[in-house]
């Protein structure tokens, strides 16, 4: 359901990959149903804004089973659109998951690269060259966007990657241990006060 009304609003902003790059992040393998229905919803809702005369208006008025046919399912850029945001979803979910050395960041850049290539060929094909700039903006917004998310969420400190090797009855294990970045505990120094006006000093952690 959060996926129907994010991508709803952030299409409405020309924004609509940052939700499928949050999503993938965040999320699991099953979200990708959420993003696929959430694009199909965003979709048809702007086009109901966009025309909401030719539903609304008196004798002229569209039948929305006519609506849905001729402005939905006729128009090319609908299946350019869930494509993008589908394939966005699971490039970076693929990407993210994969045994590598930074992946999430990987991620970022290989979901925006796809999202931004499909959605480009779309409207270059369309003949709609104007929205290539907000294209553009969105894009650099979801990177900024996942690696916001990436610097939060994944605290793998890959500069002291550790190889590991040991051995049992019946199998050899060869390990890569990525250990956790770990802040340095800060030692605070605490003074207290006996009630002949001496002082002695104790450190604690």
């Amino acid at each position: 359901m959060h996926s129907i009304i994010g991508l709803t609003c952030a299409r409405q902003l020309s924004v609509s990959c940052i939700v499928p790059m949050s999503d993938a992040l965040l999320g699991t393998a099953r979200d990708v149903v959420s993003v696929f229905c959430a694009a199909v919803i965003s979709f048809f809702l702007q086009e109901v804004h966009a025309n909401s005369g030719v539903l609304v208006e008196g004798e002229g008025r569209m039948p929305i089973e006519d609506f849905v046919r001729d402005r939905i399912l006729a128009n090319q850029m609908f299946y350019v659109y869930v494509l993008a945001m589908v394939a966005m979803f699971l490039v970076v979910y693929v990407v993210r998951t994969r045994n590598i050395s930074h992946a999430w960041m990987v991620a970022v850049f290989a979901g925006a690269s796809t999202e931004f290539l499909i959605m480009l060929s779309g409207y270059l094909f369309i003949g709609s060259s104007h929205s290539v700039f907000m294209l553009v903006v969105s894009n650099i917004l979801a990177i900024l966007l996942g690696l916001s998310i990436t610097y939060l969420y994944q605290d793998l400190d890959y500069l002291r990657i550790e190889k590991v090797q040991f051995e049992d009855d019946e199998y050899y294990y060869y390990v890569t241990a990525v250990p956790k970045i770990r802040l340095t505990e800060e030692k605070k120094e605490v003074r207290h006060i006996n009630k002949l006006g001496g002082r002695r000093r104790e450190k604690g952690r």
